[in-house]
């Protein structure tokens, strides 16, 4: 499989750049309510037919709009890939793959043992091991491969325990992903530290601010909007959505597009509640809706901005390009 990066970054990675500032420690929640059903903004009447082209064979949808998050669905106007991919957190709770520790910090071992390739996004949280990790890349792992994968350690203080990690069922939040990405393990402890309330000090696991994509309220939120989301995707022909631009107060931060639409239905839970806790609150300023053509300027602006796979020793090689 050759990733054609010539066409687009986005075609095989997401691009994103780092949102508003979240709290460091968990807002308290707005919702004390079930939440009505969320509207799918669209343009007025004597609006003129917007322009939803996106590139690459994609298109942009109206977004759908929770507190300051605001999600713009991406559709593929071509066949979708029919290729079926195990996520990690899938294969792990199965046995089918197993994640091991090394002995060295910036390493994991994975192996894939099922008969479908491994999809692994950049930011998933893997906890036990010697120390918590956070990935830092995505990439796809052969079946009956075993490679070795890049990550930071997501939890100072700790140097002891088991050789096997589980999956926390989360993906790291947009800022700390992007440290994660960029591999200063001091610049993400000190994220870590922020978030879990103790910025003068390492200790603690990420897994502990995690929890807060993880609450009731938060739940709640993620549930409303993956029901727009199928909306939409009900409305546009099942099985076309691939994706999703996210905005934040109005201002388009990344851009999670997949391989294809079943790999987005598998992950989209976990990618969507990284980033609710900053997405709280009112908005800042007048609401206008995101469009297409901000979702294109995010991109053409990000377009030196890639997800490179990791660099493995040569031994460990991944085999398949990332395609995520």
């Amino acid at each position: 499989m050759k990733a054609a990066l010539a066409v687009s970054v986005l075609m095989f990675g997401c691009l994103d750049a780092t949102p508003a500032e979240p709290p460091a420690s968990p807002a308290k929640p707005l919702i004390k309510a079930p939440l009505p059903p969320l509207e799918v903004e669209q343009p007025g009447p004597n609006s003129p037919p917007p322009d939803l082209v996106f590139g690459d064979g994609l298109e942009v949808r109206a977004p759908v709009r929770d507190h300051r998050l605001s999600l713009l669905p991406i559709l593929t106007v071509e066949r979708p890939s029919e290729t079926s991919y195990l996520t990690l957190a899938a294969g792990l709770a199965s046995g089918e793959v197993i994640a091991s520790d090394n002995g060295v910090i910036e390493w994991v071992t994975i192996s894939n043992r099922s008969r479908q390739p491994v999809a692994i996004l950049g930011g998933e949280l893997l906890v036990e091991g010697m120390q918590d990790r956070i990935i830092r890349h995505d990439l796809v792992i052969a079946p009956g491969r075993t490679h070795t994968v890049s990550v930071v350690c997501a939890e100072a203080g700790r140097m002891a325990g088991g050789t096997r990690f589980r999956h926390a069922g989360s993906v790291a939040e947009p800022t700390l992903r992007t440290l994660a990405r960029g591999g200063d393990q001091f610049d993400v402890w000190d994220r870590i530290g922020a978030l879990n309330g103790t910025p003068d000090a390492w200790g603690g696991s990420y897994r502990l601010a995690a929890r807060a994509q993880h609450t009731p309220p938060q739940r709640e939120r993620l549930d409303q909007l993956i029901s727009a989301l199928d909306s939409v995707d009900k409305r546009e022909e099942r099985g076309r959505v691939v994706g999703f631009a996210v905005a934040i107060d109005d201002r388009v931060v990344a851009v999670e597009r997949f391989a294809t639409p079943g790999l987005y239905r598998d992950v989209r839970a976990m990618v969507i509640a990284s980033y609710l806790p900053s997405s709280l609150g009112k908005a800042k300023g007048p609401e206008r809706a995101v469009t297409a053509a901000d979702v294109r300027a995010f991109a053409r602006a990000n377009a030196g901005v890639r997800r490179s796979r990791p660099n493995p020793p040569a031994a460990a090689k991944p085999e398949i390009p990332a395609l995520l």
